[in-house]
């Protein structure tokens, strides 16, 4: 940590410097808490993911087995329309 803020610490000079240390001092001593606040975060992260797909295979469960394809037929659905467009 030290290492990292010694190129910041030459460079910043008068009050900002001041600020600069206890922004260092509060990042030192709550390093253990901010490691804990980010594993419960990539926590939370990754059930939402299962989240999401869990809701896609509800989803396509509940419209029978439609949902996945539907995209791809959507998306060719355009491209049939958009020729068949008649340019003014």
């Amino acid at each position: 940590m030290r290492r990292s803020l010694t190129g910041i610490r030459d460079e910043v000079r008068g009050p900002d410097r001041d600020k600069l240390r206890i922004l260092a001092r509060y990042f030192t001593a709550r390093l253990h808490t901010l490691r804990i606040w980010a594993a419960g975060f990539y926590v939370c992260e990754l059930l939402n993911l299962l989240n999401v797909v869990t809701n896609m295979f509800l989803t396509n469960l509940l419209l029978g087995g439609n949902f996945y394809q539907y995209g791809l037929q959507m998306s060719q659905y355009g491209l049939v329309v958009s020729k068949n467009v008649v340019q003014v």
